[in-house]
This record gives C-alpha cells, sequence and structure tokens, in this order.
C-alpha cells in the first residue's frame, strides 16, 4: 500500500462502507483494511485508503457530502 493514502479512519462499519461504496461510485479506488478487534468489536478502526493521485478528489468529495 506504498501508493495509498489514509481518507478516513471511523469505528462504525456502516459508515465506512457507505463511503467506500460513494468513492467507488465516483471512480475512486478504494481499499477498506478492518482493524476491529474479532472478539469485541468495540475495539479498533475500520480505515479506507485511496490511492495519492485520488486523495484531493476523495477528500473533496467527503467534506462536501458530509455536510448534507
Amino acid at each position: 500500500m506504498d501508493n495509498k493514502e489514509l481518507i478516513l479512519s471511523t469505528t462504525n462499519e456502516i459508515e465506512a462502507h457507505l463511503v467506500k461504496g460513494a468513492l467507488e461510485v465516483e471512480g475512486i479506488e478504494v481499499v477498506l483494511l478492518n482493524k476491529k478487534d474479532a472478539s469485541y468489536t468495540n475495539f479498533g478502526d475500520i480505515e479506507l485508503y485511496v490511492s495519492k493521485s485520488d486523495l484531493a478528489e476523495a477528500k473533496k468529495f467527503i467534506e462536501t457530502h458530509n455536510h448534507e
């Protein structure tokens, strides 16, 4: 994941999947990394990564849609 940048870190699994899907609809490839503990799902985060070339577009998309 040398060419990837963290775009979102959340404990909310639904939020992570919704953001991932929305970015993919926009043509942005997203890697989802689930760091939640398998036994205690309230520990750990879910992280979304995008390529460095898509970072600015992904940030703008998230900021624009986060206020709706």
